[in-house]
């Protein structure tokens, strides 16, 4: 149950301090891509509790597949709503 309020805690404060970092090197974040990020890594997450009960070969191919196609969504989106901005202005 713990686990429920860890995860959360942990996201919010490394997608503020992404963002902070990202600000200050000059890189395009959005908020709504941070949290995509978060939605998807909780999802990783519990998918990951569901795949094996024993981590072998084939649980960590299939974690890397969920991380890989996760990190290429929120890459894809933050892209998108970074050419909607640059459009608008």
């Amino acid at each position: 149950m713990i686990f429920f309020l860890i995860v959360p805690a942990t996201m919010i404060f490394s997608a503020a301090a992404v963002l902070k970092i990202s600000n200050r090197f000059g890189l395009k974040i959005h908020w709504g891509a941070l949290a995509l990020t978060a939605v998807l890594s909780l999802l990783v997450d519990l998918l990951a509790i569901k795949l094996s009960p024993v981590p072998d070969k084939w649980y960590f191919i299939r974690l890397f597949a969920l991380i890989f196609v996760a990190a290429a969504a929120v890459t894809a989106f933050n892209k998108f709503l970074t050419e909607i901005e640059t459009r608008h202005e």
